[in-house]
């Protein structure tokens, strides 16, 4: 069993652009994956000009890695309604989920369609305690976990942050594979994006090198 090792923000539009690959190495029976969160974006308001921004950044990535940006994503960044990034909340949803044994990647997959083509606020506990329920958390239980103090989360993010600096990790998504003697490898997502069955190759031929 290979470590794999995915530094990644659920507010990521290029770690969302990233998803079909991601899910070919969540599903690899020779990859144990581990999870780093970035915590990019506290609870940010977005302005007029970070709205602009993100748009135009969405449609290169969606021209470049074929993911669907939904019209009510799209619709909620040119209005005037107040639109709020929050990778923390997000974060801890992650972790909880993980921690009552649910699929991360599933979670984290169903957050990111959430966002990027639902257009709901994942910033809110009541979308995030949805999605968990869906995926067949008990809601109390659930709501329960996700009230923990933040020592877990803020933890794992400065445990990434500390990772990212140690294997010159220079943004989000990134993916590494560990090799013997403690090396770490960066394996090249962003060349395989709208080539699945080639990435599969690839990472097959990359575990066994």
């Amino acid at each position: 069993m290979v470590k794999a090792h995915y530094f990644y923000d659920p507010m990521c539009g290029w770690c969302y652009g990233a998803t079909p690959l991601m899910e070919v190495v969540a599903a690899h029976p020779g990859i144990e994956l581990h999870y780093h969160p970035g915590g990019m974006l506290d609870n940010r308001l977005l302005e007029t000009g970070m709205r602009q921004h993100i748009i135009q950044s969405d449609q290169r990535i969606g021209q470049e890695t074929g993911q669907v940006f939904g019209d009510r994503y799209l619709n909620r960044l040119q209005s005037a309604e107040p639109v709020v990034l929050d990778s923390y909340l997000p974060t801890r949803a992650l972790l909880v989920a993980k921690d009552m044994g649910l699929d991360t990647f599933a979670m984290l997959k169903a957050i990111q369609s959430a966002h990027y083509q639902q257009g709901r606020n994942v910033n809110e506990l009541e979308t995030l305690l949805a999605i968990a329920v869906a995926m067949g958390a008990p809601s109390d239980s659930w709501l329960q976990q996700m009230a923990r103090p933040d020592q877990a989360l803020n933890s794992a993010i400065s445990q990434s942050h500390s990772l990212m600096q140690t294997h010159q990790v220079g943004g989000f998504p990134t993916l590494m594979i560990e090799r013997e003697h403690g090396r770490w490898k960066k394996l090249p997502l962003n060349q395989f994006y709208r080539r699945p069955a080639d990435w599969q190759q690839y990472l097959t031929q990359a575990l066994s090198a």
